[in-house]
């Protein structure tokens, strides 16, 4: 009877890199066999290669089930992996002890290849290998923390720096076979887990009497601390955002702003409170800058204040104290130059206002006025020069009354003509020269 071809174990060999050699014209990958595999196996273990070994052979149990000596070669490969890994750990620590760091690392290294849980070499490998001034020690039955302090380091107050050191929990008994870092303290003291959380009890008893400052000079000593940290974090966030919401209420916005600044990222009213202190502070200088505007209009520098209005509206466009100080400005201005005669610049400034602002519709209906009657002068004496047969100076009093009317109704007109006739004189008297 023909054996089944098992597809799936098939599969997974092609995907592991395990297969059969393909037989010579053969279409389609040959049957795996029992006996292969066992011939596999036994040439790797030959080499050393003990997991690719105990993989074959286990591929081999598949392929024949009912194979007693497959399974009792499964149980001892593995028995051997598990005992040379052994062997790798313990040669990895003598190197370590020995301060032969690379050869230990080597060693602990091929021990997580036998054994890939291998915890205790991977707990040097991680740990130790990192901070070679630590011992190591291995809970004992009966241990704890307070006991292992007095024996280490002959105070057992120090339990809570062993507790820091390896992020346990000083309230809770040890497991048996755990691996403690025993650091080399010399005169340093690092803050135990109850001293940190005293800390925190006071800072956050801080915090809800609103002394955000108390808090930040309570909390600073800890900041790098790794146990505790996330939370000395919050609170110091929490900490500089109402101390920075204090100073916004003081209209102190750049301090505020500098607060916000030192708020992680992720706090969720960080980019808020920024963006408000931001607004105060532009305001503020808004402020600044029209009280030395409205000094200036008190003193009638009136250009200057429209400048500084301008300023400001650029900034905060439609801010109303601006708008109002710089119609005034622009008003004021406007009139001085028409009481001074200067018809020109008294419409240029009046027209930077609406025409309903007070009276500045009548007061450029004046300015318009005047100039139209200079105008009509200016006009006049255009007409006096044409007759005179003064051409130049015809084209010239026309043409100022133009600036002073541009809807003069004959100005124009008479100009246009004017230089038609000076262009033609002028053609004539360069044809007398060339006849001569």
């Amino acid at each position: 009877m023909k054996r089944k071809r098992p597809k799936k174990l098939v599969l997974l060999l092609l995907f592991m890199g395990i297969g059969l050699a393909p037989a010579c014209g053969a279409s389609e990958a040959p049957i795996p066999s029992y006996e292969g595999y066992q011939e596999r196996a036994t040439a790797l273990e030959a080499q050393g290669d003990l997991p690719q070994a105990l993989l074959a052979w286990r591929v081999a149990a598949a392929l024949a089930p009912d194979n007693a000596d497959a399974k009792v070669k499964i149980e001892a490969l593995a028995a051997a992996i598990d005992q040379a890994a052994i062997e790798h750990y313990k040669q990895g620590v003598v190197h370590f002890r020995a301060h032969e760091l690379e050869k230990a690392r080597n060693q602990f290294l091929a021990a997580l290849r036998l054994n890939p849980g291998h915890a205790q070499a991977l707990f040097y490998l991680k740990r130790r290998l990192n901070r070679p001034d630590a011992e190591v020690y291995a809970v004992q039955p009966g241990d704890s923390l307070t006991q292992i302090a007095a024996t280490r380091y002959n105070d057992a107050k120090k339990a809570d720096i062993i507790a820091y050191f390896n992020d346990l929990d000083p309230e809770k008994p040890l497991r048996l076979d755990t691996l403690l870092f025993l650091p080399e303290l010399g005169g340093a003291r690092l803050p135990a887990r109850q001293e940190i959380d005293a800390m925190l009890v006071r800072a956050r008893q801080a915090m809800d009497e609103k002394k955000y400052i108390e808090v930040l000079e309570i909390t600073a000593p800890y900041g790098e601390t790794h146990y505790g940290q996330r939370r000395i974090r919050d609170l110091n966030d929490e900490a500089h955002f109402g101390q920075g919401m204090l100073w916004m209420e003081q209209k102190q916005y750049q301090r505020a702003l500098e607060m916000f600044g030192k708020i992680g990222p992720k706090h969720k009213e960080r980019d808020r409170a920024i963006q408000q202190a931001r607004k105060g502070l532009q305001a503020q200088d808004a402020e600044e800058t029209l009280r030395l505007a409205q000094k200036q209009f008190n003193q009638g520098a009136y250009k200057a204040v429209i400048l500084l209005c301008k300023q400001v509206l650029e900034e905060n466009p439609g801010q109303p104290k601006a708008q109002a100080l710089l119609d005034r400005a622009y008003y004021t201005l406007g009139k001085q130059y028409l009481e001074r005669g200067e018809e020109i610049l008294a419409k240029e400034t009046l027209k930077e206002l609406k025409p309903e602002y007070q009276d500045t519709a009548q007061l450029l209906a004046q300015a318009q006025g005047r100039l139209n009657a200079r105008a009509e002068e200016y006009y006049r004496k255009g007409v006096k020069y044409f007759l005179d047969e003064e051409l130049e100076e015809a084209v010239a009093a026309w043409q100022k009354a133009l600036d002073l009317n541009p809807q003069h109704p004959k100005a124009r007109q008479d100009m246009d003509n004017a230089l038609r006739l000076l262009e033609k004189w002028r053609g004539l008297k360069g044809d007398d020269k060339k006849g001569q």
